[in-house]
């Protein structure tokens, strides 16, 4: 591909939007969003556990108040190289981005890396990489077996692309959600890869835990290993944990081969709860380019019986 500008200077432009002298901000239509939403749900003291995985709208509220911006950033921090990068260019030059957010949450993966491709494709229409008359089309795949969490996620979503001002680049084209948890959904999401073409970035954000306590490391490394191959061949699996949990994530990098990185990020601080106007925080990555054994097909015809069972597919485009 003919670039003019080279991948650093192409990501200092970018950074300089969206984390303007190394503090990472929401965008106004960010901020506008996250607060509708926190106005809208009810507060009140949930425990831990309901605030990091919320089944209610409590628990929906202190998530947003307290998890969104964080999570937000350290997913934009973790995908800013892919995003820079000729895989991820070639992609946007198609037209064409399909995310797979296993444990969305309220869809903070999905708004993030949005929000984030928004700014990428202002920046190369206005150097002259992209045409003014250029297209994207997403398609979400959301998935959470919280019906709180799936709906939130629905709507902030298409509230995101309501309140875009400067959104016309991009086209949200299908907004699945299934209530399954992975890995049992594993044969339904080979079918919509089937339907609606490889995965380009799939996330497994901050569920680690979760999957490991239903399992052990070996067995959610073994699934990981069968979700490589729904992501294409120039896509990314990201994988994000708090910095709490460094051996556990260590340990699962080893069994699947790849490399775990500890990130270092200063944000604004926009949580009720703390009155400092920046905060440093640490967490864990591994985004890696998957390896592609064998034919998903055939990988997904050989599923056990228990791995068989559908959920419902709903659209919200």
């Amino acid at each position: 591909m003919n670039r003019p500008i080279n991948t650093k200077e192409l990501k200092e432009l970018v950074l300089d939007v969206i984390c303007p002298s190394g503090i990472w901000q929401l965008s106004q239509d960010i901020e506008l969003l996250l607060n509708r939403h926190l106005k809208k749900l009810p507060s009140g003291d949930v425990t831990d556990q309901e605030a990091r995985f919320p089944t209610t709208k409590q628990g929906i509220h202190v998530y947003l108040d307290k998890f969104f911006t964080r999570h937000y950033f350290q997913l934009q921090n973790s995908l800013i190289d892919y995003f820079v990068s000729d895989d991820f260019l070639e992609k946007v030059l198609n037209g064409r981005l399909t995310i797979l957010d296993i444990g969305c949450g309220p869809a903070v993966f999905s708004i993030a890396a949005t929000e984030m491709l928004n700014s990428l494709i202002s920046i190369m229409t206005e150097t002259g990489l992209l045409s003014h008359r250029k297209k994207v089309e997403l398609t979400y795949v959301l998935n959470d077996i919280s019906p709180i969490c799936l709906g939130t996620a629905k709507q902030m979503l298409n509230d995101y692309f309501e309140i875009g001002r400067n959104m016309h680049s991009i086209i949200p084209k299908v907004i699945l959600g299934i209530d399954r948890g992975f890995p049992l959904n594993l044969k339904q999401l080979g079918r919509i890869a089937q339907n609606y073409g490889s995965f380009d970035i799939i996330s497994l954000a901050y569920v680690i835990i979760p999957l490991v306590e239903q399992s052990n490391i070996s067995g959610v490394a073994d699934n990981i290993f069968l979700l490589e191959n729904l992501c294409s061949e120039s896509g990314r699996v990201t994988i994000l944990v708090c910095k709490f949990i460094e051996n556990i994530i260590r340990r699962l990098g080893r069994i699947v081969k790849v490399p775990v990185r500890q990130m270092e990020y200063t944000q604004r601080v926009y949580s009720s709860e703390n009155t400092n106007e920046t905060f440093t925080y640490l967490y864990y990555e591994s985004v890696y380019k998957p390896r592609v054994k064998f034919y998903a097909k055939r990988l997904y015809d050989s599923l056990p019986n228990q791995a068989v069972a559908f959920a419902e597919i709903t659209s919200a485009a």
